[in-house]
């Protein structure tokens, strides 16, 4: 008994090439001219013409394209598929079908046996069996033997099918764990978009895909990512990467509602805006998916066909919002990193312009004053902390090399408490100022302040202390040998025996 060959290899090969190895082993086993196979749409009542074997004079209305059926014409056709029942009719029966009969004369041909394909209940085809010469009737041996090799055809078909189903499948999980990779592994906006637009492309197996942002507020779209496949028409193999289009108002319509619709060329019933469009670029079939992140639009996926129309799948139309979201996420991400980018450098400008304000405000705070050419005064107001102390003793070191300085007064006439740390603080910085050769003199010493130092017990030894400034002043003039002396207006003048001024 004939076999089908390649029921235990269906998958090996496409689900197409299985379906014409169908028929030409069906029309050489049955001594057929040519042999049809044909799709069952149950919701429409009809049948297509899906794959054939034979001459191109036995094929004549079903090879060029494929051809499509009402069963409602074809009452004997509708019975083999309803009732899972194989008939044969001859053109030679008077009580066969008059449209089959009539079917036949047209194709001249003599016969056509008629069989079910379908696994269990489940019939989701018609195989057809022409015979152009021969006898005109089919033997019950031949009808037995094609219904066998029509059952195994249709289990090979299924699991041809259900390969195909694994693979299609398993290629856009793939596809979906490679967006996703990229998505958490880069910030490079283009580099994950891209991926998105070429993995979409070989998916669909279409010819491009495109991502565009969307302003609404300035109704205007930005093509921001582009995969241009190698069977791209000459038009839309032109790049519009960056290229700002107006946005048409269907499909500033459909953003706003997020929702994803197909375009094809053919269709009467397409808004004279959107028929301009695909003319424009040579489309015939367009997907659009919205790409929608916390229920706003931020731009749409344009999945483009430009070799003949194809319909989309609810499957695919599914996969394709799904890659719709991770390019909403792609887009969201990078928006948010530029917004915290620029939030860091902002927080940076105003760290540096803090910084510089607080350097200005600690030299301020420790102003260092030359009153003669070897005497500074340093007036401190305000609390001494341990940074301020270090501040001061290092501005107060630097002015004494500069000018040479051999005494420093340090006023604290304005610095309202003087504490252990504080005083410890001062004497350092007299001691430090001793190595450089200046001696430096605590003015401005109230008296609270000294009966606080008393009671803490704080040593001021080897640190020369003075009331106030004017005493202090007096103090370091005659260190340098130099006095105060009053002029005829009252007026205090620094002299010495050379009269300096």
């Amino acid at each position: 008994m004939t076999e089908i060959r390649w029921l235990d290899g269906a998958g090996h090969g496409s689900v197409q090439e299985l379906l014409t190895q169908v028929c030409r082993q069906l029309a050489e086993s049955l001594r057929g001219s040519c042999c049809i196979l044909s799709r069952w749409n149950r919701e429409e009542g009809t049948v297509i013409s899906w794959a054939w074997h034979g001459e191109e004079a036995d094929l004549a209305g079903f090879a060029e394209t494929p051809s499509t059926y009402r069963l409602s014409d074809y009452p004997a056709t509708a019975f083999v598929l309803t009732e899972r029942r194989p008939v044969a009719v001859s053109v030679d029966d008077p009580r066969a079908d008059p449209a089959e009969r009539a079917l036949l004369e047209a194709l001249g041909q003599r016969a056509v046996l008629m069989l079910p394909l379908g696994v269990g209940t489940s019939v989701f085809g018609l195989l057809q069996v022409y015979r152009r010469e021969g006898p005109s009737q089919f033997t019950a041996e031949e009808i037995a033997l094609a219904s066998a090799l029509a059952a195994q055809a249709a289990i090979a078909i299924e699991n041809a099918r259900l390969y195909e189903e694994s693979h299609r499948r398993l290629e856009q999980m793939t596809a979906l764990f490679e967006v996703g990779k990229a998505l958490v592994s880069s910030l490079d906006l283009q580099e994950v978009l891209g991926r998105i637009c070429r993995e979409t492309t070989r998916l669909f197996r279409v010819t491009s895909a495109y991502v565009s942002r969307w302003d609404e507020a300035e109704g205007t779209n930005t093509v921001i990512a582009e995969y241009i496949g190698p069977e791209a028409s000459p038009l839309e193999q032109i790049s519009d990467l960056g290229v700002v289009y107006r946005t048409r108002e269907h499909l500033a319509e459909r953003l706003r509602q997020g929702l994803p619709y197909v375009m094809h060329l053919s269709d009467p019933n397409l808004p004279p805006e959107e028929r301009r469009y695909l003319e424009q670029y040579d489309g015939k079939s367009v997907l659009v998916l919205p790409l929608v992140a916390r229920e706003k639009c931020l731009g749409f996926i344009e999945v483009w066909e430009s070799r003949k129309e194809r319909a989309f799948t609810e499957e695919e139309i599914l996969l394709g919002q799904n890659l719709a979201s991770h390019a909403a996420i792609a887009i969201e991400n990078a928006q948010l990193y530029a917004l915290v980018q620029d939030q860091l450098r902002q927080l940076q400008e105003a760290a540096t312009s803090q910084a510089r304000l607080l350097e200005t405000v600690r030299e301020m705070s420790s102003p260092v004053i030359p009153i003669h050419d070897r005497v500074l005064v340093l007036p401190l107001i305000g609390l001494v902390d341990s940074e301020r102390a270090q501040h001061l003793t290092e501005a107060m070191l630097e002015a004494v090399q500069r000018q040479r300085a051999r005494v420093v007064l340090l006023d604290i006439t304005g610095v309202p408490v003087v504490d252990t740390a504080v005083a410890q603080a001062l004497v350092r910085a007299a001691e430090a100022g001793r190595l450089l050769g200046a001696e430096v003199v605590l003015v401005g010493v109230r008296p609270e302040v000294a009966q606080t130092l008393v009671m803490l017990g704080v040593s001021l030894e080897g640190l020369v202390t003075r009331a106030d400034l004017q005493s202090g002043v007096e103090y370091a003039f005659g260190r340098l040998g130099l006095r105060i002396v009053r002029e005829p207006s009252g007026g205090p003048r620094p002299s010495v025996p050379g009269s300096v001024r």
